[in-house]
């Protein structure tokens, strides 16, 4: 993930207070931070080589979010795949929603997590999550905490 440095560096491009590596910083990060931040916006496409925004880097620093999470949004929702990468930029921007329970047993701990885990990675086995839940959600008999109560204090 990106460091504050790369999130600092969008906003100063996005609203024109020149040249990041002579911005008037409070604290100014170590300029090697600022050039990797830059040559990292370079390479996502925010920046042209030349150092001015592009279209796609003002759509970014008009997030407030990670610089790669937010492209992952702006590209997933022009391919129509806004859904499956919004949970999935949802899931990678907070630490892992999986938490272990005191008090419960080993064995259904295993088979609850063995029911929602992917093979494809952790990436997937959030959206699995994510798909039980919506699952859960629409079942109106089920109580609120029994999803989180089955799946999701189990890792």
């Amino acid at each position: 993930m990106f460091s504050s440095v790369h999130i600092i560096q969008k906003k100063i491009r996005a609203y024109g207070l020149g040249n990041p590596l002579n911005f008037e910083f409070i604290e100014p990060p170590p300029i090697s931070s600022l050039e990797s931040a830059i040559e990292r916006l370079i390479s996502l496409g925010a920046l042209l080589p030349s150092r001015l925004i592009t279209p796609i880097g003002s759509l970014l620093a008009s997030l407030p979010m990670d610089v790669i999470l937010g492209k992952m949004l702006i590209l997933g929702s022009g391919c129509g795949m806004q859904d499956v990468v919004a949970t999935v930029a949802a899931g990678l921007s907070v630490q892992s929603p999986f938490a272990f329970v005191r008090g419960r047993d080993a064995t259904s701990i295993e088979d609850a997590r063995r029911a929602i885990m992917s093979d494809q990675g952790d990436i997937f086995t959030l959206i699995n999550v994510f798909g039980e839940w919506l699952k859960i959600k629409a079942d109106r008999k089920v109580k609120k905490g029994k999803f989180y109560r089955q799946n999701v204090a189990i890792l």
